[in-house]
């Protein structure tokens, strides 16, 4: 099934080959979708879920939950395309795969604060920037920690 997924990916590649190196391009866009599938799990539970106490709570859970097993997926078969490393069971990468995730969560929230409350920042403008270096952060992460070859 991979096969699959790669080919979608590399599909739109030629457009914009001359902007970045495919394992960023990929990154990027696995990224992208696995962040709208996020968005997407969190609206319909909160919706489905929204007159329990702890809906919020439960909503970012699930949604983090699911979208950590997807990432973790179309980045080792699609972006990192690491089949197996020696020495490195499945379960470890994923174990450091959703450490990565995790800091990159909370890392978000941290500096999410840090441009809103103290720099003074639009709440959107402070997401977008957060969202930027958080990726590049990730990215970085994931390529030299979790799928180093």
């Amino acid at each position: 099934m991979h096969e699959q997924v790669q080919h979608l990916i590399r599909y739109p590649y030629p457009l914009v080959k001359w902007l970045l190196p495919f394992n960023i391009y990929a990154y990027l866009v696995v990224g992208g979708f696995n962040t709208m599938l996020n968005i997407a799990l969190f609206i319909i539970s909160y919706q489905a879920i929204s007159d329990f106490r702890y809906a919020l709570e439960v909503s970012t859970t699930l949604a983090f939950g699911i979208t950590v097993i997807t990432g973790f997926w179309l980045n080792k078969y699609c972006v990192f395309d690491v089949k197996s490393l020696q020495g490195s069971p499945v379960r470890h990468q994923f174990f450091k795969y959703f450490l990565v995730s995790l800091q990159g969560m909370f890392g978000s929230i941290i500096l999410l604060k840090f441009c809103t409350q103290f720099i003074g920042w639009a709440p959107v403008m402070s997401y977008f920037m957060t969202t930027v270096i958080m990726l590049s952060l990730n990215f970085l992460f994931q390529r030299y920690f979790t799928f180093r070859r």
